[in-house]
């Protein structure tokens, strides 16, 4: 339900993260139940705990719950809340009974999606392997986002619509062990539903009952509309997109058009894979924090160092 503390209203639930496993899907499954309420400004992902958190709760919730009908379980969806290191102390201080989902994907998969997503859409210049090498290099710089100056450091070269500038997450973002350590250090485990990416893939309908029971909703008998959400392009639309982006007189379209030719693109040729050379790189680079992970979820993850997965 609802949580109110000193008059002021707040979520009862978040969708943690982590970036590109399905968080999106997820967010558009559970907002199906008629008792779950999800935040509906733009951008849908709030940006309150990373950037606005000096403006308070009231500041907070009459931004993105002013469409609040009664709903019994409210929540919101923010990838970069579980990686950001000084957000869980502001969310115990802020709803320290909130009930929190967390989806995590293989992170050799879930590295190289992001980057096609940055690299189709003309934010990212760099190759794969080159852009990990140069995300490699910062991660051996130190920079971690870690207390008031990380938090300072973000919220500086965060864009309006929660992207970061300047900065390359591929790696960091899957390092999911110590993430959920820092979020046990200040909730009890079992605030905690916590899903892989191919069991939302392979039975989505069974992961939302589950989301929903936890967030304190009965599930429903009716089926959920399973189409999945914002799915990885194929190589023919991701070289449009960035032609668009790039191309002066392209950008000149009408952009119904550009969106009807990209739609038409995104169905022809293949999605696009990691090298052998690079999966192999990266899964040995992850292999530690995936150990860790496994401790902390009792599951065997051996299989993340295999086959790839559906791009989404």
């Amino acid at each position: 339900m609802v949580i109110a503390r000193m008059g002021v209203r707040r979520p009862s639930f978040m969708i943690l993260g982590a970036a590109k496993c399905g968080t999106t899907s997820l967010n558009h499954y559970l907002a199906q139940h008629p008792d779950v309420f999800l935040t509906s400004h733009m951008p849908y992902e709030p940006l309150f705990f990373e950037s606005e958190y000096e403006r308070g709760l009231e500041y907070y919730w009459r931004k993105y719950y002013a469409a609040w009908s009664g709903e019994k379980a409210v929540g919101e969806a923010r990838p970069a809340n579980l990686f950001l290191p000084f957000v869980p102390e502001r969310i115990r201080e802020s709803v320290p009974d909130a009930r929190f989902l967390v989806v995590l994907r293989n992170p050799v998969d879930r590295a190289f999606s992001l980057w096609w997503q940055r690299y189709s859409n003309g934010i990212e210049e760099l190759p794969f392997e080159e852009a990990l090498e140069k995300n490699l290099e910062q991660v051996r710089s130190g920079v971690t986002f870690e207390g008031a100056e990380g938090a300072r450091l973000w919220k500086e070269h965060l864009s309006p619509m929660g992207g970061i500038w300047g900065y390359r997450l591929y790696l960091d973002l899957g390092y999911y062990a110590g993430q959920l350590k820092r979020y046990f250090e200040h909730f009890d485990r079992e605030q905690f539903e916590i899903f892989l990416y191919e069991d939302l893939c392979r039975d989505p309908q069974e992961v939302v009952a589950r989301a929903w029971r936890h967030i304190g909703v009965d599930p429903r008998e009716t089926s959920i509309d399973r189409t999945p959400q914002n799915v990885a392009s194929t190589w023919m639309a991701g070289r449009l997109r960035r032609s668009f982006r790039r191309n002066r007189l392209l950008r000149r379209l009408p952009d119904g058009l550009k969106q009807r030719v990209l739609d038409r693109a995104a169905r022809v040729g293949s999605k696009p894979e990691a090298s052998a050379s690079a999966r192999c790189s990266l899964a040995e680079h992850y292999r530690p924090h995936n150990r860790e992970l496994e401790g902390l979820l009792g599951r065997d993850l051996r299989h993340w160092s295999s086959q790839p997965d559906a791009p989404l």
